[in-house]
């Protein structure tokens, strides 16, 4: 069956054609009008592009309206989309399109210069550059041996008749790949129905419906801006408000003028936005905001009272691309629209319970079941869960127990209630002289320190112990402390195996594109500097 993007798109655009799907500083689109767009690309991909079912399609844009329509006209076709994180750098970008076996390529003009260099090598053969807003008529330069089409022109010339449907739900619709911070990036096939799947949990778990607006801050290159929650919100007929790049204070304006009802954050976006609205004279009216969902990272404490006192609802969840990405979520989400302004959504510090269809258990290194109040693996199994890493099956194989459960490699604790709360990475867990040390309990005791604005522990090799915690450091503007203070600090409420042996204090940490800390090369600045 299918019951893709196109579908969707399809359905509303009958159902209430007047509608707004997408809003975008430049100009909106009805779901009317998002649809035929979507069969104008559909064709143009079909025909310009030679695009058939099951083959790779890179897109290198910002976040824009076109993305959104490329991305419905593939899943039309049952094309496979590869969106390029486009914060890598050329031959980080060269491994994913030579990996994925991309043919054609949609570039936006930003990334034009760097387009010869990203295709050299590569099966791209084809390549559709879409203009910025401010310069509808520039043009990219040629590149040898490519064909090249400008986005607007072909579509114009493109039949309004598209080809007929050819995905099942089973189709790939997304390759995405992994952050790479522990080794080669892999690439995540999520299908039709995973989407599907994703967008459900998050129509039940946030009571999504068609009256809601939210804003896309997170990169449409991440699983995060696809599923958290651009395509859900789609799914149920509602708005998605499209800005280009992340600007704090425009985000806020945004959200007033667009009256904007949830928004997806990562902790180092929500930090900006606090520190955005504390300066804001007069303040924007976001009366109209049911919630700030955070996810990606872990949460302190001192943001959740921030946004709080700021009347900002504010709650906590947490997915991974493997799960397209919705994974848990505060179950008093379904109820934000009862819930009074400026409170915490949920139990504050856990991530809450799985998602409606999502089965989730915690297992220990030999496949048992760990009792609530112990430390295991995350594992999952649902709709929601990816297919597998493309053209890796040993690498998938092992990533599922015999039972068809995800092995995630993130640890947590479940208390009586069913709450889980994130311990860390299982690879990151440190073991010093045969005792088990969690970073994160580490990072919570750190983040309690009045002088301290972010930290991340590490395991570092030590000759004596296999390894010791090392913790790095951000200190707050005009903040001072000493590592005697901080180690103290510690010792006083952490067992002394757990206090971090070794410290750095940087002007800020190493992160990922959506603010996950890069920890693999705070290990080696640890390994080289200690």
């Amino acid at each position: 069956m299918n019951h893709s993007l196109s579908l969707w798109i399809r359905q509303h655009a009958m159902l209430h054609p007047n509608r707004v799907a997408l809003t975008a500083p430049e100009r909106t689109l009805t779901y009317r009008q998002l649809h035929e767009r979507a069969d104008r690309a559909a064709a143009l991909l079909s025909g310009e592009l030679q695009l058939t079912k099951g083959d790779r399609l890179a897109i290198y844009v910002v976040n824009c309206l076109e993305w959104f329509e490329v991305v419905t006209a593939a899943a039309r076709l049952g094309v496979v989309v590869v969106p390029l994180n486009v914060r890598l750098t050329v031959p980080e970008l060269q491994y994913q399109v030579r990996d994925s076996g991309c043919t054609a390529l949609v570039a936006g003009q930003e990334f034009w210069a760097g387009v010869p260099a990203l295709v050299a090598g590569t099966s791209i053969q084809r390549v559709l550059t879409i203009a910025a807003p401010s310069t509808p008529d520039a043009a990219p330069a040629s590149i040898p041996g490519v064909s090249s089409l400008a986005y607007e022109q072909a579509m114009a010339a493109a039949p309004a008749v598209p080809p007929a449907d050819a995905a099942e739900d089973g189709d790939p619709l997304f390759i995405v790949y992994t952050s790479g911070t522990t080794g080669k990036p892999k690439g995540a096939i999520l299908t039709h129905s995973n989407m599907l799947y994703n967008a459900l949990n998050n129509c039940v778990g946030l009571g999504l419906t068609a009256e809601d607006t939210t804003l896309t801050i997170l990169p449409l290159f991440h699983v995060g801006g696809i599923g958290l929650f651009a395509l859900p919100t789609l799914y149920t007929g509602g708005r998605v408000v499209v800005p280009r790049k992340f600007d704090p204070a425009e985000s806020l304006r945004l959200i007033e003028q667009e009256r904007v009802t949830v928004t997806m954050v990562v902790p180092t976006i929500m930090t900006a936005l606090v520190q955005a609205l504390r300066q804001m004279n007069p303040r924007p009216d976001l009366s109209s905001s049911r919630g700030f969902i955070s996810g990606g990272a872990p949460c302190p404490a001192e943001l959740n009272e921030a946004a709080r006192e700021l009347g900002l609802s504010f709650g906590q969840g947490m997915g991974m691309t493997e799960s397209a990405p919705t994974l848990f979520l505060q179950p008093e989400m379904m109820f934000m629209r009862d819930i009074a302004r400026g409170s915490h959504i949920g139990r504050p510090g856990t991530i809450g319970k799985p998602s409606l269809f999502c089965d989730v258990k915690l297992l220990d290194e030999e496949g048992r079941d760990i009792p609530p109040g112990e430390v295991g693996e995350i594992c999952l199994r649902g709709g929601n869960v990816f297919a597998g890493y493309w053209n890796l099956p040993e690498a998938t194989a092992k990533s599922f127990t015999p039972d068809g459960f995800f092995r995630s490699g993130d640890l947590a604790r479940a208390d009586a209630d069913g709450y889980y709360t994130i311990m860390g990475r299982k690879k990151e867990m440190l073991i010093s002289g045969g005792e088990n040390v969690y970073p994160l309990e580490v990072e919570s005791v750190l983040n309690d320190h009045p002088a301290v604005a972010e930290v991340a522990v590490v395991g570092v090799p030590d000759a004596r112990w296999g390894e010791v915690p090392g913790a790095a450091v951000v200190l707050h503007p005009g903040a001072t402390t000493t590592i005697a203070e901080l180690t103290a600090f510690c010792r006083s409420r952490l067992a002394g195996y757990k206090s971090p042996k070794h410290w750095l204090i940087l002007p800020e940490l190493p992160r990922t594109a959506i603010g996950k800390v890069i920890k693999p090369e705070l290990v080696a600045r640890f390994t080289a500097g200690k």
